[in-house]
C-alpha cells in the first residue's frame, strides 16, 4: 500500500527543508528509478503537498518513489540559494535507499525551471525530464515582454512586504490547489471517488490583507525581473529565433541533454507555450517530446486523475506514455 514519510533534506540558517516520500517500499524493486518532482508557485509560493493527482498515480503504477520537496523562495533566498535547495533534494533522491540511484525530474510550471537546473549544472544528469505546462528559462522573450496578469499593473508599493529582503526566508504558503492526500487514492492506486476535499479556505483569509505574496509572480513578470533575479543560475538554451538562411545548431553545451518530455496547454496566459516550443526547437524533436492540450491554460490538469474523461487528458496520458518508454529504454 502506498504509504508517504517525511524527511528533511537540508538546513540553511534554520531553516529545515522537507520532503515528502511516497512508496510502497515493500514491493518496490530497489533498481526503480525514483521521481523528483518540484512544486509549482512561480517561485515564490505554494508547498510540496500540491502534487497533481495523476502524478502520484503513474509513480505508484511503475513502482518508482516519488519525493516531492520544499524549497527556499525568491526573493529572500536568490538564485543561488534555489539552486542549493535542488542541488541538496536531488542528491537525497539519487541516494534514497541505495549508494546512487536514476531519478527523474520534474516539475509543473516554475518548479520545472528547478527540474531544469539538475540537468543545468549537476551530475549525474537526471534520466528525463517532465515538465508540466513548465517554464523551461526565464530568459524567454516572454519574460522581458511586460506581460500582464492582473488588473493593473502591481508597484513597488504594493509588494513591499514581500520583498524587503530582510523579511524571513519563506518555504510554503497555504494558496494553492488542493493538497494531496493518500486518501484521495484507493489501496489500489485508483480515484477515490467517496473523497471530499475539505472546504477550501476563504483566499482572503489565507494570504491576509492586502497584496498576498504569491502576486510576486505578476509583478515580476509585468516589470520583467525574473531574467535578472535568476540569470546567474538560468543559462537559457540560446537565441529563440534563428536568422533567415542560418543554418539551426543544437544549443552549445547541450548535446548530453537528458530526454525531456513536456505537457502544455496551448491557450496559457502564465506561461506562454512559446516557452516549451523554444526548448523543443533549441534542442531538437530528438530530445524533447512536446504534447500541446487544445483550449487548456495554465496547470489545466492540477486536480485530475488518470481515470479523468476530460479530453485534454489525453494529452497527459500520452506523455506519460512517452516518458515510461524513455525510462523503459534506459533500464
Amino acid at each position: 500500500m502506498l504509504a508517504k514519510s517525511t524527511h528533511v533534506f537540508a538546513q540553511h540558517g534554520g531553516v529545515n527543508l522537507e520532503c515528502d516520500v511516497y512508496e510502497d517500499a515493500d514491493s518496490y524493486p530497489p533498481d526503480s528509478p525514483v521521481f523528483l518532482f518540484f512544486h509549482a508557485g512561480g517561485l515564490v509560493g505554494w508547498a510540496r503537498e500540491h502534487i497533481p493527482p495523476w502524478l502520484v498515480q503513474v509513480c505508484y503504477q511503475k513502482k518508482w518513489p516519488l519525493i516531492s520537496a520544499d524549497y527556499r523562495f525568491l526573493p529572500q533566498a536568490k538564485a543561488e540559494g534555489l539552486l542549493e535547495d535542488i542541488s541538496a533534494a536531488y542528491y537525497f533522491a539519487w541516494t534514497w535507499r541505495s549508494d546512487s540511484r536514476r531519478v527523474i525530474v520534474g516539475g509543473a510550471s516554475a518548479g520545472f525551471f528547478l527540474a531544469t537546473l539538475t540537468a543545468h549544472h549537476l551530475t549525474p544528469k537526471p534520466l528525463a525530464l517532465l515538465s508540466i505546462t513548465g517554464i523551461s528559462t526565464f530568459q524567454h522573450p516572454f519574460f522581458s515582454s511586460s506581460t500582464l496578469l492582473t488588473p493593473k499593473p502591481l508597484t513597488d508599493e504594493n509588494m513591499a512586504p514581500h520583498l524587503n529582503m530582510d523579511g524571513p526566508i519563506a518555504t510554503r504558503t497555504a494558496a494553492g490547489p488542493t493538497p494531496f492526500v493518500l486518501e484521495r487514492l484507493t489501496s489500489s492506486g485508483a480515484k477515490n471517488t467517496d473523497y471530499v476535499p475539505p472546504k477550501p479556505e476563504d483566499e482572503d483569509a489565507r494570504n491576509g490583507p492586502g497584496y498576498s505574496r504569491g502576486m510576486l509572480y505578476d509583478y515580476y513578470l509585468y516589470h520583467n525581473k525574473f531574467p535578472v533575479l535568476v540569470g546567474s543560475i538560468d543559462p537559457g538554451y540560446g537565441p529563440v529565433f534563428v536568422e533567415s538562411g542560418e543554418e539551426k545548431k543544437l544549443a552549445p553545451g547541450k548535446e548530453d541533454w537528458p530526454p525531456t518530455v513536456i505537457i502544455h496547454g496551448d491557450d496559457d496566459y502564465d506561461v506562454s507555450m512559446d516557452v516549451s516550443e523554444h526548448m523543443v526547437n533549441a534542442l531538437g524533436e530528438e530530445r524533447v517530446s512536446l504534447f500541446l492540450a487544445g483550449g487548456q491554460g495554465h496547470l489545466f490538469e492540477r486536480e485530475w486523475f488518470l481515470e479523468d474523461e476530460e479530453d485534454a487528458m489525453g494529452a497527459v496520458r500520452d506523455a506519460v506514455e512517452r516518458l515510461v518508454a524513455i525510462v523503459q529504454g534506459t533500464s
